[in-house]
């Protein structure tokens, strides 16, 4: 029975869109991070101590290293999922979680 809702034009190029949203997210997100950990920043220095800084630069930091993992959980499930490889899947989550 052939396949009348998606043309070979979907096929060959739904990889190539979902790459830019994910990639695109990805940026974004980052961006998005960045922006508010200077804005954090500057409202801890001008109102706590030095002490508290530290610690908000410490969980910020450690907020952008989990917002990039799961950005990486989500391209590796994107690569399982086109590439019907689920190895290379469970791979780069045993990298990502251990």
């Amino acid at each position: 029975m052939p396949n009348i809702i998606s043309s070979d034009y979907e096929l060959h190029t739904r990889p190539y869109i979902s790459a830019l949203i994910i990639t695109g997210s990805l940026l974004f997100s980052a961006g998005y991070s960045l922006i508010f950990a200077l804005n954090f920043f500057t409202f801890f220095a001008s109102t706590f101590l030095i002490a508290f800084v530290a610690m908000a630069k410490y969980v910020m930091t450690t907020h952008a290293v989990y917002v990039a993992l799961c950005q990486i959980c989500l391209m590796a499930v994107y690569v399982g999922v086109e590439s019907n490889n689920w190895e290379i899947f469970i791979y780069i989550m045993d990298t990502v979680v251990f």
